[in-house]
């Protein structure tokens, strides 16, 4: 199976359909209950759920500040769209539109490109975010696949690894040990990519500072991006020298596991 990076020449069609300046650069359109970020102005990043779309084209949301209940009224420009890995998602307008299915990939930049599932067709397509609306009919809560459980620790290939993170009909979205922090590698795979499931309970590799990893440990990121650092979880499993840990402050990235090298992190 493929990484979840495939569809670069349908990104490039995509992309050579704006205009050079971004003049033009069609904007999205926004529904109620559409996840939210601003990209300007005093709530610049702060996430936000829409409530209403006028007729004059202006979009209320909800602010997500603790204690604010009133909804304040925005220009589109103001805003784009919000999705996270995992979700299920429909798209609304472009060449793919009326297409569901899973975001395997979600770019958290002005680039607003998404990679997605195919309930369909089962292959990856290029999207972008403005394009897209949440979508939840098809999603089964499978935890099953052929031999497999949902957070199993599987194998891929004779050097790759990985473990589980979602399961939705045939098809399993595995977090691999290729990943890093700033770009998860997440593959879509049918059970018979997988060539079995690892038990990695005696695997034993060593951190930052030398010291012992065991699975159980609690394992604390030291080295990467800034929003990873200082974050920590338990380390699940381990496949050569990749900690796969379970991180409760970081749900949103990949299921709530994180992939990232021994050599990063220190345990306690």
């Amino acid at each position: 199976a493929g990484g979840a990076g495939g569809g670069g020449g349908e990104l490039s069609s995509l992309l050579a359909a704006l205009p050079a300046d971004g003049s033009g650069r069609p904007k999205a359109t926004f529904v109620q209950g559409d996840r939210v970020k601003f990209v300007s102005g005093e709530l610049q990043n702060l996430e936000a759920t829409v409530v209403d779309v006028r007729d004059d084209g202006k979009v209320m949301v909800l602010p997500r500040i603790e204690g604010f209940g009133e909804a304040v009224d925005c220009d589109p420009t103001e805003l784009r769209k919000y999705f996270k890995q995992g979700e299920r998602v429909k798209v609304i307008n472009g060449q793919h539109a009326g297409e569901s299915g899973m975001l395997l990939t979600v770019k958290d930049d002005a680039s607003d490109v998404c990679i997605m599932l195919s309930d369909t067709s089962r292959q990856q397509i290029t999207v972008f975010a403005r394009d897209l609306t949440a979508h939840s009919d098809a999603d089964t809560g499978v935890e099953v696949l052929g031999g497999y459980q949902l957070h199993d620790l599987v194998q891929i290939d004779q050097t790759i690894a990985g473990v589980i993170i979602k399961i939705e009909r045939s098809t399993a979205l595995v977090l691999t040990s290729e990943s890093t922090l700033e770009m998860p590698d997440v593959r879509p795979c049918r059970d018979t990519d997988l060539q079995r499931k690892v038990m990695s309970r005696h695997i034993i590799t060593t951190d930052a500072n030398g010291n012992k990893v065991s699975v159980n440990d609690f394992a604390t990121i030291q080295a990467g991006p800034q929003r990873f650092r200082g974050k920590g979880g338990s380390v699940e499993y381990i496949w050569r020298g990749t900690l796969f840990l379970r991180c409760r402050e970081l749900q949103d990235v990949s299921g709530g596991f994180i992939a990232v090298r021994a050599r990063a992190c220190v345990v306690r």
